[in-house]
């Protein structure tokens, strides 16, 4: 969503608050696709923790125009009026003026009215992870295999780390590419990167562009010499306890390999703090794990453009990481690839694992700095 089109929403959040039903609106929300089913339980089930209306301002270029359909469609038309101007998208906050003689400025401590009721005690901001750290933002280390000693060669993979290095580079991050490294190696240089100093960054980027598979329900990841390393292992290289300074700090670990064999063909549908405290903490907390398929499946490359999973991702992150969070570019990529077909009509979706994520990730915060909180751990410890 565009500023002009988030301040719309924010400045008008008391009013809406005060006159709308929230529950009445959540079948027409379901039907308009704004938000997954499991964001809307979350809202609903947990108020105090998510307010509807900052939750809305990350929904996507769209979801103004989808916002004003449901509110008519609740019967709620004198309301939905208030975002209607000669332009199907307003730009201008102050337009809004004519439409009703109070406009209210209070900022955003206020949150949104569940089942009817006013509650001054909503979380006004989304929890964000700080993600604003100069000149870099992060680590970014790209492991490209493309030769292998019993394994196919991958044609365009080499197309894909190099789009994913001027991506990430010019988000910001300080990007190492490595390729055709056998399973030691591997290890070796993972165990490298994660000596690096994470004190002046505010997030880790992992990469692995390779062949893989699973073994004993485990994913896998194949090194040049076509042997393998277990996911878990990489994952406890960067784990709280082995990677100290990068605890509490964002780390996003995206692999683009197969993960077994099985094909998925689709079906046919019809489409309509305390200082002094001490406390115990997990030893994998804020990982973003972003698989390109889904377990013991294929995944798909084109041998000129790349794999669909890169292909997507870097087109996806390109137009949006300016003003959507990671998991919201990560659905609107998911989209994307699931509208794919291969020649053989079979399909390919992402899987997406967090493990103890706290907070939202934001890959550039100058744009969304007025909706966000910045996710400090002690304080959440000391509660």
């Amino acid at each position: 969503m565009d500023p002009a089109s988030r301040n719309i929403i924010l400045r008008n959040k008391d009013y809406l608050s005060e006159r709308i039903d929230l529950y009445k609106l959540r079948p027409f929300l379901k039907k308009h696709d704004i938000f997954t089913y499991l964001m809307l339980d979350d809202i609903y089930n947990f108020p105090t923790e998510y307010d509807f209306y900052v939750e809305l301002t990350t929904r996507g270029p769209d979801a103004l125009d989808k916002f004003r359909q449901v509110l008519r469609d609740a019967g709620y038309s004198q309301e939905a009026s208030i975002f209607e101007t000669n332009s199907s998208n307003i730009r201008d906050p102050d337009a809004i003026d004519k439409f009703r003689p109070v406009l209210r400025e209070t900022g955003y401590s206020q949150g949104a009215n569940i089942g009817g009721t006013n509650s001054s005690n909503i979380v006004g901001k989304r929890m964000c992870y700080k993600m604003n750290s100069k000149p870099f933002l992060g680590y970014c280390f790209i492991i490209n295999n493309v030769k292998f000693k019993r394994h196919s060669y991958r044609y365009g993979s080499d197309v894909d780390a190099q789009a994913l290095d001027r991506l990430f580079t010019n988000i910001g991050y300080k990007v190492e590419i490595e390729s055709n490294l056998e399973a030691s190696e591997m290890i070796a240089y993972l165990k490298k990167f994660s000596k690096q100093d994470w004190s002046a960054v505010d997030s880790c980027v992992l990469f692995i562009l390779s062949h893989g598979n699973n073994s004993q329900n485990l994913d896998i990841i194949f090194g040049s010499d076509s042997e393998f390393v277990k996911l878990i292992d990489i994952y406890k290289i960067f784990d709280n306890e082995n990677c100290q300074p990068l605890k509490f700090k964002p780390k996003m670990f995206f692999f683009s390999a197969c993960r077994g064999d099985e094909v998925d063909y689709g079906v046919w549908t019809t489409v309509s703090s305390d200082a002094a405290k001490i406390v115990k903490v997990s030893a994998m907390t804020d990982m973003f794990i972003v698989h390109s398929t889904l377990p013991n499946h294929e995944s798909y490359r084109d041998h000129e453009k790349g794999t669909w999973f890169c292909q997507d991702l870097i087109e996806v992150f390109s137009s949006d990481y300016l003003t959507q969070d990671l998991d919201t570019m990560l659905q609107t990529v998911d989209r994307k690839l699931e509208s794919r077909l291969s020649e053989e009509m079979s399909k390919q979706v992402l899987h997406i694992d967090h493990f103890g994520v706290k907070a939202t990730v934001y890959l550039s915060m100058e744009k969304v700095v007025d909706i966000c909180e910045i996710y400090d751990p002690q304080k959440s410890l000391a509660s």
